[in-house]
């Protein structure tokens, strides 16, 4: 990445995916339709066969660089993504996922509002199923870090980081399956700088890898143990009380 700042800054919009010919065209179309435009496309696809590339092909005069091969899952797409991104901010957005037209440039005002670094900042996000019905508006609430050191809170989908932050803590750990976006953020402990802005970016897409409760929570239980340092029965009695909170979310949301 290059070490340097621009006005107006760059952002790099990192798109993983894999056999996502159903919903990658929606998610290009509301990557390269975005109202701010300093912004470079990168999709790192993992060798798809569906006619996801006929897809990228049809959108390659919009975007700055794509490849496919075969890679080792999310967090590995991403790296190979970190790896060519020469932006300010980089932002990770799902092959399924819809940004708002105004989604850039909300985030390029917030950050220009500011009197201090960040090293992250998030929005709220519309959460909607596998067939594009929304089942929840307005997801995200303000950070606090003695909250977010026992459970993600925020929607990663579609937020910013800093690419300092990428040069002082490193990149995603491929260990993880669905995590890692946390894991990475954990690095920093209580000293990571965040913004939070009250408006709704974009629509994500619920029935995706992270959707995988069992996995999610085994591998936050990992990060908060590894980086946090905290106690691993208390973050066993969480764990399972988290999955009787998710159980009781299934009865009365039906997701």
């Amino acid at each position: 990445m290059i070490k340097h700042r621009m006005n107006p800054p760059l952002i790099s919009i990192i798109t993983a995916v894999y056999n996502g010919v159903s919903t990658l065209e929606a998610t290009i179309l509301s990557v390269i339709n975005q109202t701010y435009k300093n912004i470079e496309y990168i999709i790192i696809d993992g060798g798809s066969s569906d006619g996801t590339i006929n897809i990228i092909e049809k959108y390659e005069n919009k975007i700055t660089y794509w490849v496919s091969e075969p890679d080792k899952g999310i967090y590995d797409a991403w790296n190979k993504g970190l790896k060519i991104a020469s932006g300010e901010w980089i932002c990770f957005v799902g092959s399924d996922d819809i940004l708002y037209p105004y989604h850039a440039k909300t985030y390029i005002d917030y950050i220009r509002s500011l009197d201090q670094r960040r090293d992250y900042i998030y929005a709220k996000v519309d959460i909607v199923d596998i067939h594009g019905n929304y089942i929840r508006y307005n997801i995200g609430k303000p950070y606090e870090w003695n909250s977010f050191k026992k459970r993600m809170q925020n929607i990663h989908v579609g937020s910013m980081h800093s690419s300092e932050y990428f040069r002082q803590y490193g990149f995603f750990d491929t260990q993880y399956k669905i995590i890692g976006d946390y894991e990475i953020l954990l690095r920093a402990k209580n000293k990571l700088k965040v913004g939070f802005i009250n408006k709704t970016t974009l629509k994500m897409s619920l029935g995706g890898i992270s959707s995988n409760i069992k996995t999610l929570l085994n591998e936050s239980e990992m990060a908060k143990i590894k980086t946090a340092g905290r106690n691993k029965f208390i973050c066993f009695i969480e764990k399972y009380w988290y999955y009787l909170r998710i159980f009781l979310m299934k009865l009365v949301y039906g997701y």
